[in-house]
């Protein structure tokens, strides 16, 4: 319950810690990762509107993005950097299967950050639907 009761799972779970960090950049919106791919299409959809209330909220993204980023930096260096802690000395990294689990949910944010056009027609489907507009070719990544 205590993050800064933790300390060095890095040298305790590495793999835990690289998927983690992944996870972590993501959710930030940092690229390569998916993460970035998605707030990227909320900064143009709003920088590029011409509207000046819809350009606010883009910058409020922003501003918050930035703000998640040093939220997931605060957490994981605390968790994972330095020496392990009295609490964490005897950690051990996580089964094989839950590794694999882990792995692959990172490999897909790599993935659909690098390649968005395997979800960008999934993404856009609704709207289409709703709106009876294709905005495949307004979003350019």
């Amino acid at each position: 319950r205590d993050l800064n009761a933790l300390g060095g799972l890095a040298k305790l779970m590495p793999f835990t810690a690289i998927f983690t960090l992944i996870a972590a950049l993501s959710i930030a919106g940092t690229p390569p990762f998916n993460g970035f791919m998605s707030k990227w299409m909320i900064y143009q959809s709003t920088f590029l509107s011409g509207n000046g209330l819809l350009v606010f909220f883009g910058v409020m993204a922003l501003f918050i993005s930035a703000a998640t980023l040093a939220s997931f930096i605060k957490f994981y260096t605390t968790a994972f950097g330095g020496e392990p802690t009295k609490l964490t000395q005897n950690v051990k990294e996580v089964s094989s299967s839950m590794l694999i689990a882990k792995g692959f949910l990172a490999s897909l944010c790599l993935l659909l950050g690098l390649i968005p056009a395997l979800i960008l027609p999934l993404l856009l489907s609704p709207g289409k639907a709703l709106a009876n507009v294709d905005l495949s070719g307004l979003i350019t990544t």
